[in-house]
């Protein structure tokens, strides 16, 4: 996928993003966000680049789906093959680890229902993976 389209995806899925964790941290209980918690944690303990990949999308797939909006959901769904070589690529550049670090931090401002700071992470993040130090496109 060329750069052009790969930013597109980003940009998306920054809005789209955005969009959930607003409605999750309105919305979404205590034990819903431990759960999610508990699925993110996940990523600490693999080593496997794909199971990576598959868990960082049940993550998102499962924020999606905590913000009560069934075409958020069905937009990440569709998603999900893209998603996976992204987060796959992005893996392969930075680690486990770094995938690992940007969906703690989120789920930080989740549980402490910063809706702002939240915000500000998605577009800190994303934008490193846009145009900063965490670029997923491909050389050539």
């Amino acid at each position: 996928m060329e750069k052009a389209g790969i930013r597109a995806i980003l940009e998306v899925r920054s809005a789209l993003e955005r969009l959930a964790v607003g409605l999750v941290i309105e919305s979404a209980s205590d034990d819903e966000l431990k759960h999610l918690e508990d699925t993110a944690e996940k990523l600490k303990n693999t080593d496997s680049i794909q199971q990576a990949a598959q868990t960082a999308f049940e993550y998102h797939h499962e924020l999606a789906y905590l913000a009560g909006n069934t075409v958020l959901t069905l937009i990440y769904s569709s998603f999900k093959e893209i998603c996976i070589v992204l987060w796959v690529r992005f893996c392969k550049l930075y680690g486990i680890d770094a995938l690992y670090d940007n969906v703690i931090t989120l789920q930080g401002y989740l549980e402490q229902r910063d809706k702002e700071g939240a915000y500000q992470w998605i577009q800190y993040y994303l934008g490193e993976a846009i145009e900063g130090t965490q670029q997923i496109y491909e050389e050539g």
